[in-house]
C-alpha cells in the first residue's frame, strides 16, 4: 500500500484533488492492478487576508521585536480548523512562525533557535499591545 499526501492551496477542494487523483492512477496503473484511493480528512485550504487591523497589528508587533519591517512570505501548512475558525466564526485568522527553514520543525531533532525563541514572544506581547492601543 502506498500513502500520498496532497498540499491544497486556496480554490482547490479536497473531493476535486481526490477525484483529479483517482483518474490519474486509475490512467497510469499496470494493467491487472487493482488500485483504490481513499481521503484520510478534507481539510480545506486558507490563505491569510494580508490587510486589516489584526494584520497590521502583526506588522508592527513584529517590526518592534525584531527591530526591522518584516518580510511578509507564503507558507504551507495542515492546520484544518484554521479556515473554519474565519468562516464558521467569522473572526480573524493570524498565523505567525518564528521558526527557521532549517529547525526541522516537527520532524526528529527538532530545535529552535533561542534568539527567535525570546523574540517571538517580545512580538506576541507588542501584538497585544498593539491590540490594545486606543
Amino acid at each position: 500500500m502506498a500513502k500520498v499526501s496532497c498540499r491544497l492551496v486556496p480554490d482547490q477542494t479536497p473531493e476535486e484533488i481526490q477525484a483529479l487523483l483517482t483518474a490519474h492512477v486509475e490512467r497510469v496503473k499496470p494493467r491487472g492492478v487493482t488500485v483504490s484511493v481513499t481521503s484520510l480528512h478534507g481539510g480545506r485550504p486558507w490563505r491569510a487576508e494580508l490587510s486589516g487591523p489584526l494584520f497590521d497589528a502583526a506588522r508592527g508587533a513584529l517590526a518592534t521585536a525584531f527591530a526591522r519591517e518584516p518580510v511578509i512570505t507564503g507558507e504551507g501548512g495542515s492546520i484544518p480548523v484554521v479556515g473554519d475558525f474565519q468562516n464558521i466564526l467569522n473572526a480573524p485568522v493570524l498565523l505567525v512562525g518564528f521558526g527557521l527553514p532549517g529547525e526541522n520543525a516537527h520532524a526528529p531533532n527538532e530545535w529552535m533557535s533561542e534568539e527567535n525563541f525570546v523574540k517571538g514572544c517580545r512580538a506576541i506581547a507588542a501584538l497585544w499591545d498593539e491590540l490594545g492601543a486606543p
